[in-house]
């Protein structure tokens, strides 16, 4: 037999990134192959995306070439030299076939096909800063700091079932460097410390099944931000005055006043914490042995004004520090506005 006359014939199937797996059917004589690939774009498809696909050749000239584009099994489109071609996928749980057929002037035939499966992760991040009690808001990831980034996919096969968290493997980036340490099966938990200079963490992950089959990427971008140090009346009766912290002018309305420092997103467990160094002054002048809290004091028959100012710092963190202060008003400097944000 003729061996330039012989066709050969072989499949091939492998994994491919993103949750896409590619099954090869080649056509090619004697000198080589025709070398076809589909390029997926996103490389990680989410479910309900509109996925593009891209055929090349290093040997073929597709532009010579008549390419039919196939999902499931049904035409879309075709005509010559159409290497490019996209589809919106389904939700996660489905499966999505496409096919390309390239027919050259040659007269000869490839065929390429790659099996979309969607999936998705989300990534969601908490920072271990102090805040005090009954606030709300979201604990900022202060320099220096320390954030969890907790891995959430959702990840469902064909059958409709929806993959553990824990029985997936997870590759962690920071900043585009894998962090071996955190990264394997069942680790959906990333820890980062905040990094000098003070520039924002750019954290990633792959979730995957063992085999490949799905795969799920997620990115996030967390900023540092300076730590935050709030004022509060301290009541002899009803202790700490959380809902409402003083403001910057404060008018001392009683003969003496119980002042605390609220060390807002310190990576600190309390704020009585000893890695937290407190700094008092009063018009400059420092104040010796005081750690979180003042108190004001009106002498009797006198009047005007005093400029308290507070530096909070990390023992630990160079960069971790916050800065405060009051202009107290007494006697008849005292000006008539309310003490109080918000009322």
């Amino acid at each position: 037999m003729n061996c330039l006359t012989k066709i050969f014939i072989f499949f091939l199937t492998v994994s491919f990134l993103g949750a896409v797996e590619k099954i090869y059917a080649a056509e090619f004589g004697i000198g080589g192959t025709d070398g076809l690939e589909i390029i997926v774009n996103p490389e990680f498809p989410k479910g309900n995306e509109v996925v593009n696909f891209k055929a090349e050749s290093y040997t073929v000239n597709l532009n010579e070439a008549e390419i039919s584009w196939f999902v499931d099994g049904e035409f879309q489109t075709g005509g010559q030299g159409l290497v490019d071609f996209s589809v919106q996928i389904g939700p996660p749980g489905t499966e999505t076939l496409v096919t390309a057929i390239v027919k050259h002037q040659s007269g000869a035939s490839f065929t390429r096909q790659v099996f979309v499966r969607p999936a998705e992760v989300s990534l969601i991040w908490e920072a271990n800063g102090f805040t005090p009690p009954f606030y709300k808001g979201k604990t900022l990831f202060s320099y220096e700091g320390e954030v969890r980034v907790i891995a959430r996919p959702n990840i469902i096969t064909k059958d409709g079932r929806l993959l553990s968290s824990k029985s997936l493997v997870y590759i962690w980036k920071e900043n585009g460097q894998i962090i071996n340490e955190l990264s394997g099966y069942g680790k959906d938990v990333f820890v980062a410390i905040g990094t000098v200079p003070l520039r924002p963490i750019t954290i990633s992950v792959e979730a995957k099944t063992a085999d490949e089959a799905y795969v799920a990427k997620g990115e996030i971008s967390i900023a540092q931000d300076k730590p935050v140090v709030l004022f509060y009346e301290k009541h002899p009766l009803y202790g700490i005055l959380y809902n409402r912290a003083l403001r910057r002018n404060l008018n001392l309305n009683t003969s003496e006043m119980s002042v605390v420092a609220i060390p807002y997103f310190f990576t600190a467990d309390s704020m009585e914490n000893r890695s937290l160094l407190y700094s008092w002054n009063m018009n400059g002048i420092p104040l010796e042995g005081s750690r979180n809290s003042i108190v004001l004091r009106a002498e009797e028959g006198k009047s005007g004004r005093a400029t308290v100012g507070l530096e909070v710092r990390s023992a630990d963190k160079l960069f971790q520090f916050g800065e405060g202060g009051l202009n107290v008003y007494f006697g008849e400097q005292n000006r008539t506005r309310n003490i109080f944000l918000g009322r």
